[in-house]
């Protein structure tokens, strides 16, 4: 999985970079201009002798006065030509660092996280929709609990995020049409606008322990990205390993966090329910399986990858 965070300090740092190249530019464009050059000398030159004169306690009225003329005058001058001596920011908030001056992220930089994830969603998320659901066609013992799965869960697309469903399961075993359900749901809820974040057992569980090793000031923002998604998905539960004082701590905090603001999470697992309960905990257990808000599917049936299609059969 990328590190989204270290994507969006490049950027930022880009940003930055592009608007000190800009401002350097114009000046050099606008110094070749005889008035400009004159104004530019007369203001620096003043600039100069009333902050010497503020700096001794004897400030120059006349001398201020003067010399906001002359800045008016110069920067009357340069916006006329579409032309600025002064770095234009991006967001002019953060001047384009991400942050505020109290050290809070700033909104520019939480869009921009935003942006990253919903494009990431087009790019990890597996290309299959509603509209591709062709179980009809298959010789397969699941057919009909897939197709209610489906429509329900089709349902919960169109509702979200107005649904007291936060915590969505699919239990089965491989190749039951897990992912491709799950798949389904995430294309849609990005149809729609929404940020999904699709990743597996094995990445998620990995950024835990990037997390858990970093330092304060690198560990930050490591988990933003899935606490901030509108939708977290993890594909195959129970396949990644159990660290000690990572993945189960960092995971319930994860879940806990995002169902106290009412953001969802949609798993799939071979793991059957009491199965995740004894790999788990009680505290992940409860969490996931909290009956005021989890949808609990179990897809019993053969593996799609091998069952055969009707449609091939009567052919």
């Amino acid at each position: 999985m990328e590190n989204l965070e270290k994507q969006i300090a490049e950027i930022l740092q880009q940003r930055r970079a592009d608007a000190f190249e800009r401002a350097a530019r114009d000046y050099e464009t606008a110094k070749r201009d005889e008035v400009f050059a004159r104004l530019d000398f007369d203001t620096r030159e003043l600039t100069l002798k009333t902050s010497f004169v503020r700096s001794q306690g004897k400030p120059d009225e006349a001398g201020e006065k003067k010399l906001a003329r002359l800045e008016k005058q110069r920067d009357a001058w340069l916006k006329e030509r579409g032309l600025s001596i002064h770095p234009v920011f991006t967001c002019p908030v953060c001047k384009d660092t991400g942050f505020n001056e109290d050290g809070t992220r700033c909104e520019c930089a939480k869009k921009l996280l935003d942006e990253l994830i919903k494009t990431r969603s087009r790019g990890t998320l597996p290309p299959f929709t509603f509209e591709q659901n062709d179980i009809d066609s298959f010789d397969c013992r699941q057919r009909e609990t897939l197709n209610k799965a489906y429509a329900l869960y089709k349902k919960f697309a169109e509702d979200f995020p107005d649904t007291p469903v936060k915590s969505l399961i699919i239990s089965g075993e491989v190749g039951s049409g897990k992912t491709c359900l799950m798949a389904a749901v995430g294309n849609a809820l990005a149809d729609r606008g929404f940020t999904v974040l699709f990743t597996t057992a094995f990445m998620f569980n990995k950024k835990l322990l990037e997390y858990h090793v970093s330092d304060l000031q690198t560990k930050a923002n490591i988990l933003d990205e899935f606490l901030d998604a509108d939708m977290l998905m993890i594909d195959d539960l129970g396949t990644e390993q159990i660290y000690k004082n990572v993945t189960l701590e960092y995971m319930y905090d994860i879940f806990d966090s995002r169902f106290a603001q009412g953001k969802s999470v949609m798993i799939t697992t071979n793991l059957e329910s009491d199965e995740i309960s004894d790999r788990y905990g009680e505290r992940i257990f409860s969490r996931l399986f909290n009956k005021r808000y989890c949808s609990y599917k179990r897809l019993m049936g053969d593996d799609l990858r091998l069952a055969g299609s009707k449609k091939a059969t009567d052919d």
